[in-house]
């Protein structure tokens, strides 16, 4: 697990509890936070095809917390594993 955080992009902070992981992102732009988690989540499913391992889908969960009145209504996807 801890090999993880090799591939978490520089603007995207991971932290790791046992088998639990959170990816944190803070930006001016919903929309930006937003593309660079989806891409720190691409680089999670090409990780867990390398390793043999699965997202418990019914785990998954994401949050947005701004200051802004307007978020996008686009939402982070994952296309394996769920």
């Amino acid at each position: 697990m801890n090999s993880i955080q090799n591939i978490i992009k520089p603007h995207v902070k991971a932290a790791l509890y046992g088998d639990d992981l959170a990816l944190i992102c803070s930006e001016d732009s919903c929309g930006t936070a937003q593309v660079r988690l989806q891409e720190c989540l691409t680089l999670l499913e090409q990780w867990t095809d390398d390793w043999a391992m699965t997202i418990n889908a019914a785990k998954t969960t994401y949050s947005i917390f701004s200051f802004s009145t307007k978020i996008p209504n686009r939402g982070l996807e994952s296309t394996n594993h769920c």
